[in-house]
């Protein structure tokens, strides 16, 4: 009797990292690609979260929540025929569960459970992108623009700007505390 033995698994690559001694990771997150990825002081990402970079760079800011299921990073390859488009989150941005960002987003925004901002779209700072909207690929949404229902928009005037900081790394103090760590794992 002959016993045969099941092929490895493929593993994903592991990309090249940097991860400051502030980063809350959990263990069941995921990094793959071939780019850097490259996380700022203070952000938290939870279990399940995956940052991919096998087709461009990733790079977040500081004090940024990448929620369970949430997925940062481009997930095929650009049709451009210049340089891959980075994909950037600014300080302070919230990407909330299953929500999936292939652009770029600036500081203070908050991305809603199973919003998606596709390849080359560019979102402003303090913008609000609710649950299931898009951002299509090349759209650009000003600063503080308020993203909901069916492309419905309005700008928000609210000027609580550093309110939304403030609750922002009060979260991420939070969930320091009760995501747990393991940076090393990544490594």
């Amino acid at each position: 009797m002959s016993t045969k033995r099941a092929p490895p698994k493929a593993t994903a690559p592991k990309p090249p990292v940097s991860l400051p001694a502030s980063l809350t990771i959990h263990d069941q997150a995921s990094l793959t690609g071939t780019h850097p990825i490259t996380i700022r002081s203070h952000s938290v990402i939870s279990p399940g979260a995956r940052l991919i970079s096998l087709h461009a760079p990733l790079t977040i800011g500081q004090t940024c929540v990448i929620s369970e299921g949430a997925t940062v990073g481009l997930l095929s390859p650009s049709t451009s025929t210049s340089q891959p488009p980075a994909v950037v989150l600014g300080d302070s941005v919230v990407v909330e569960t299953h929500a999936v960002v292939e652009g770029q987003v600036g500081e203070g925004t908050l991305i809603e459970a199973r919003a998606h901002v596709w390849p080359g779209a560019v979102v402003g700072r303090h913008c609000h992108i609710g649950v299931f909207c898009e951002v299509r690929a090349g759209e650009v949404l000003p600063d503080h623009t308020v993203l909901y229902g069916e492309d419905l928009t309005r700008v928000d005037g609210s000027g609580r700007d550093e309110v939304r900081v403030r609750n922002v790394r009060s979260m991420v103090e939070t969930l320091r505390v009760i995501v747990g760590s393991k940076p090393e794992k990544f490594m």
